[in-house]
């Protein structure tokens, strides 16, 4: 593998490393951002993004939860409706990794709520800090439950004083509320001034919940135009002028592109295998689409503003892409960027050549379990 830098099983041109090409500017941080540091701590609410003030932070060791770039690529389809259990269900985590935030008063009396941090590999050294680390996410009450028993039974077991026991176990043991924005009064954010906040903000849209599935999350309809034969109405379009046969084409590729579903994904790649004009034209449609996505993007990371960073957010789930890969693969847009981003492909790899049998999509119906085409030339 000589000439080439590895960083997990993603591989980078030297140029990539050595000159990176933006021409979108999503690369980099700008010079006056601001640093991640204590004090900088946001939550997600059901309505936005809410700054946590320090006073209602009683413990916190400032260790995150890592994840790799490989990890946070076979979570995509949690990214519809991200929280803890997302990342959890396959990691352990220990005492120093929780964050407990309290507040007590008389309307409400006792709220004692743990939190985890995560830090997001960008998976490139372009990268000097990791994604993430200043929101909060609160842990499912089941885990609560299972750590404050193991951490009690640790005391019985070693017969440990009182002064010597874990306040996790009795003045900051979860009180099991769902947090809640209002409860607490924490102000609302309007902008997220570090790069790395912003670009995090884009690549996630939250569970209301911490113990709320993807699928009673926030989903695209699972409307689908690649539904079987039978059901789809059909229209022939060599009876039809060239001018309607291109608006024909032009909005059902538009179609597949704005949807999840892996079916309409293979659907669009099936549309370039037709002819020469049907392919130009789902290449223009794709190119448009993936360039529109970048814009959204970039007007996100340079506004600061959280409702430009969550329009572009809706605008690249709703697509099945990822904002990381978006931004690893921003040079020179065409269809072939948007290919790669949604087939999870390495930046500027190439398609394969137009001989190779492997690659080629099955006639319909011959896999059924076939759901997309990796790669069409």
């Amino acid at each position: 593998m000589d000439g080439f830098l590895v960083i997990g099983d993603i591989v980078f041109y030297p140029e990539v490393q050595v000159d990176p090409v933006d021409p979108m500017g999503l690369w980099v941080a700008d010079d006056d951002d601001d640093a991640w540091v204590a004090g900088n701590n946001y939550v997600y609410g059901t309505d936005g993004i809410y700054d946590v003030p320090v006073k209602h932070i009683v413990r916190d060791s400032g260790d995150s939860l890592p994840i790799r770039a490989r990890k946070w690529r076979s979570l995509k389809e949690d990214h519809r409706a991200f929280c803890a259990a997302s990342v959890l269900k396959d990691e352990g985590i220990t005492s120093r990794h929780i964050v407990v935030l309290q507040k007590e008063d008389e309307q409400h009396g006792k709220r004692c709520l743990w939190f985890v941090r995560f830090a997001l590999s960008g998976g490139c050294v372009t990268f000097e800090e990791s994604f993430g680390e200043s929101f909060l996410w609160q842990l499912p009450n089941s885990a609560c439950g299972k750590i404050m028993a193991e951490i009690r039974q640790y005391e019985v077991d070693n017969q440990l004083a009182v002064d010597q026991r874990s306040l996790l176990g009795s003045t900051l043991a979860s009180t099991f509320h769902d947090f809640d924005p209002a409860e607490w009064g924490f102000p609302r954010v309007e902008k997220l001034n570090n790069y790395y906040d912003r670009v995090f903000a884009m690549c996630i849209a939250p569970a209301a919940k911490p113990l709320r599935t993807k699928s009673e999350g926030w989903a695209p309809s699972p409307y689908s135009l690649a539904r079987p034969t039978k059901y789809q109405h059909t229209v022939n379009l060599c009876e039809k002028p060239d001018d309607v046969q291109t608006l024909l084409v032009q909005v059902a590729a538009n179609r597949y592109l704005t949807t999840t579903s892996k079916d309409d994904w293979s659907a669009f790649l099936n549309m370039r295998l037709v002819c020469k004009a049907w392919r130009n034209e789902a290449d223009d449609s794709g190119k448009a689409h993936f360039q529109g996505v970048l814009g959204h993007l970039r007007t996100g990371l340079q506004s600061c503003s959280v409702d430009d960073l969550t329009r572009a957010r809706d605008a690249v789930l709703r697509s099945g892409l990822m904002t990381m890969s978006i931004i690893l693969d921003a040079h020179e847009p065409s269809v072939y960027n948007l290919m790669r981003v949604r087939g999870l492909k390495r930046p500027r790899s190439k398609p394969p050549s137009a001989g190779s049998e492997e690659e080629r999509p099955p006639p319909p119906d011959a896999h059924p379990e076939h759901k997309a085409t990796p790669w069409v030339r």
